[in-house]
């Protein structure tokens, strides 16, 4: 990378796939301020190419550390560039998840009615390509969508999207439900929302570890949300636990 940076390699297609390959494991790595600097650089080389494929998958990646740097607006429009870009290209199954991030970014910035038509779309060009992981993942939104303002449903739409997701062995989609019913249950009945988020961690453990932040961290919002103060501060710090192995 530095020998591309500083001219004593020019190799513009070696260049390309570093910056890719740097961006990516910034990302993976939290670094979202880093990650979007080398996604910016590496979409200004793309131009050299025409690879539209790869300029789509970077503006699906850029969208991503924007989200995580808490920038929605710009995710939004850099995830309808990598969006319109699938389009062109035909691959339904991208379509289709970049349908679903963008109604996960709609529901962030408060637009419910934005994320229920992407994601009705979604489910259309998830079918169309016959892709029952990319669909359970949709099921699973459209879960949480309706969790947010009516509690009862939510939680039929989630059992529902938990047992499609347990068919076809979609273990994110599995864990996102069991999360979602533990969180709509809390308020009216703590020990089965309990057992939900149990169910959670342990398969997160087994199939996920990488999720384990995320269910302690909403289980810790739960807790906290019906006044259990010390229940919260244990989870939170299980949180924190997860974060430092």
């Amino acid at each position: 990378m530095k020998a591309c940076d500083d001219g004593l390699l020019n190799d513009p297609p070696f260049h390309f796939r570093r910056l890719v390959d740097l961006a990516i494991a910034l990302g993976n790595q939290r670094k979202s301020k880093e990650a979007l600097a080398v996604y910016e650089r590496a979409i200004e080389l793309s131009d050299q190419f025409g690879d539209r494929l790869s300029l789509a998958h970077l503006y699906a990646g850029l969208a991503k550390a924007q989200h995580d740097s808490g920038d929605v607006e710009a995710a939004i429009m850099n995830n309808q560039k990598s969006l319109h870009l699938y389009e062109e290209l035909g691959l339904l199954d991208q379509v289709a998840c970049a349908l679903d991030n963008a109604a996960a970014l709609y529901v962030e910035y408060g637009n419910l009615t934005r994320a229920r038509e992407s994601l009705s779309r979604a489910v259309k060009f998830a079918e169309e390509a016959k892709r029952d992981g990319t669909l359970a993942s949709i099921r699973a939104s459209q879960a949480e969508v309706t969790g947010k303002t009516d509690p009862a449903a939510g939680i039929e739409e989630a059992q529902s999207a938990l047992k499609f997701a347990r068919k076809v062995s979609q273990i994110h989609a599995e864990i996102r439900m069991l999360v979602l019913i533990g969180e709509l249950r809390m308020p009216a009945n703590g020990a089965a929302a309990r057992r939900s988020f149990q169910e959670a961690r342990q398969l997160a453990e087994e199939r996920a570890p990488h999720l384990l932040r995320l269910i302690f961290d909403r289980w810790s919002r739960a807790a906290e949300a019906t006044g259990d103060s010390d229940e919260a501060l244990r989870l939170a710090r299980r949180a924190l636990e997860t974060v430092r192995v």
